[in-house]
């Protein structure tokens, strides 16, 4: 698979993902998200490669756990994936830590994130991040997680809040 091709000082430059034997969807797509994310992350250091702005796994419910994303990321869509917290390193999470250019997210269907995993998902993002739009519907976002957002520096520029069927 050729992700990327360009000419670098004449020469023409291929950066390919490993392929993966998988069988469906089910084991391609974690594979797939970790390869991208692996990729795009050398992207983010070099200045002639373009950047992964956009990240759009929607209903890919093979999406268990998030890799380390790159900085670049503004817009993340994981509706209808099947995101999970770590367990015992909840307070540790931190997987948007790097997304500095943030601006919208999509975690609508993620139902199986309880309201204090959404809290440190969001508050992993870091205070330069500015986002715009952010959708937890069908999620278990509760009253406490609600009252939570306007507080969070990287909500502060949020002008779209989306939470039909919470609770």
């Amino acid at each position: 698979l050729v992700v990327h091709q360009q000419s670098v000082s004449g020469a023409t430059v291929d950066t390919r993902l490993q392929q993966t034997k998988s069988q469906g969807s089910c084991k391609f797509t974690p594979s797939l998200l970790q390869q991208l994310c692996a990729v795009a992350a050398s992207w983010a250091s070099a200045a002639t490669a373009p950047p992964l702005t956009h990240l759009v796994l929607a209903h890919c419910s093979e999406v268990e756990a998030l890799p380390e994303l790159p900085p670049t990321l503004r817009h993340l869509d994981l509706r209808g994936a099947s995101l999970q917290c770590p367990g015992a390193e909840l307070q540790t999470w931190a997987p948007l830590k790097v997304c500095v250019h943030m601006e919208s997210m999509c975690l609508a269907g993620n139902s199986f994130l309880g309201s204090a995993a959404l809290l440190i998902l969001l508050r992993s993002l870091p205070q330069e991040a500015r986002l715009r739009a952010l959708d937890l519907s069908t999620t278990r976002a509760d009253h406490e997680l609600l009252r939570a957002i306007p507080q969070l520096p990287a909500t502060a520029s949020l002008t779209h809040l989306k939470l039909a069927n919470c609770g």
